[in-house]
């Protein structure tokens, strides 16, 4: 299963096919939720922190069918969706620190 990119550009980083969760890999393949590694979760998160567009599937408990698929998809989706939303503060707040550090340390 290979697909990184929807219509627009959109990369869709976890879904749910056939009652199975997926996360994309670095090989822009999809795997089981439950392979998923501390590697592979820092590089979702940090996709999620710096693409413009990423999307996921919805977690619904009836949509995967085994339980401790739906705990992992669960957390790391609604984890993932709050990194999204709030990438754009995350990113202004880093630039207003560093342009305030940069004030406060030039030389003159």
């Amino acid at each position: 299963m290979r697909l990184t990119r929807q219509g627009g550009n959109t990369m869709k980083l976890l879904k749910i096919e056939n009652k199975e969760a997926f996360f994309l890999g670095g090989n822009g393949e999809y795997h089981l939720i439950s392979k998923i590694n501390k590697d592979e979760l820092l590089r979702i998160v940090n996709l999620s922190l710096t693409e413009d567009k990423v999307e996921f599937d919805d977690y619904r408990e009836d949509s995967i069918s085994n339980v401790a698929h739906q705990i992992i998809y669960q957390n790391i989706e609604k984890q993932l969706r709050e990194l999204s939303e709030r990438s754009r503060e995350y990113s202004d707040e880093c630039a207003s620190l560093f342009k305030e550090m940069y004030e406060k340390y030039r030389l003159p």
